[in-house]
């Protein structure tokens, strides 16, 4: 497929943003939720908390000591609940904004729904052996029916929300499927796809992660094939509830920036996976 060199240079200015900004706004969704964990255990009089953060690896929230089954179920509920919370605010008042450089925080709040989404039900599959999140719910005697219904739901959010925030990035109602399904490789496909040749080149033996990252990519691929079909259906329908964003192209100034800040905030991460962790 041969581009015209303007477009072409359109195509390379919004791949690279979306990768940039979702990356950025992946390593903040990683960074708030375990911290809304952490606070929320300090709230609740937990002892000896430790935050173990990395890009590429689970992150998670250990505490020495949790009083009570009140104190558990909070840590794990109210850590997702403030989250979301806070997600949703943010990325409610990012909306509002014309500039492309909120498209990391309006991002944010899409992944914080798929995220906590697919969360919800990975802990429902480790469970019993494990309790995770929202699984300490289950010492209250409260089923998982709920549980699956709203984990759904929070998909289903998450996506719409998705592609709502992409002309942010110059996607276009109208654009080709190809483009489309471009764009939306370059978010969670790109990020499970970089977390897997991480693991193989730095810690190849860790089979485990390794497999659940493998399960990760292949359902982004299938979350970023609905996505470009459905790109219009969803903007088609939406527009009776909500004003569609403007597309806008960025300029490379403000690809330049979004590389900058996205690459800070993952060293960062790495550096304190490294010395922390």
């Amino acid at each position: 497929m041969r581009l015209h060199k303007g477009k072409g240079d359109l195509l390379a200015r919004s791949l690279v943003f979306l990768a940039s900004s979702f990356i950025l706004a992946f390593c903040l969704q990683v960074t708030v939720h375990e911290l809304g964990h952490f606070l929320t255990g300090l709230l609740v009089g937990a002892q000896g908390g430790q935050v173990f953060l990395h890009p590429f690896y689970n992150s998670q929230v250990v505490f020495k000591s949790t009083p009570g089954v009140i104190g558990l179920v909070l840590v794990g509920v109210m850590g997702i609940g403030l989250y979301l919370l806070l997600a949703t605010l943010l990325g409610s008042l990012a909306w509002r904004r014309k500039n492309p450089l909120f498209l990391p925080i309006l991002m944010w709040g899409a992944i914080a729904y798929i995220g906590e989404g697919i969360g919800l039900l990975s802990s429902l599959a480790v469970y019993p052996e494990y309790y995770e999140d929202i699984t300490q719910l289950f010492r209250l005697g409260i089923p998982s029916t709920p549980i699956i219904v709203v984990s759904v739901l929070f998909v289903l959010i998450g996506l719409i929300w998705m592609a709502l925030v992409m002309p942010t990035a110059g996607l276009a109602e109208s654009d080709p499927f190809w483009k489309r399904l471009a764009a939306y490789l370059c978010c969670l496909p790109l990020y499970f796809g970089l977390a897997i040749v991480y693991i193989q080149i730095f810690n190849p033996t860790d089979v485990s992660t390794l497999d659940v990252r493998t399960k990760q990519l292949l359902i982004s691929l299938v979350f970023a094939l609905l996505l470009a079909i459905l790109h219009r259906p969803i903007h088609g329908l939406m527009k009776r509830i909500l004003q569609p964003r403007a597309v806008i192209q960025p300029q490379w100034s403000q690809v330049g920036f979004s590389l900058v800040s996205s690459a800070a905030f993952f060293v960062a991460l790495f550096g304190y996976s490294t010395f922390f962790n």
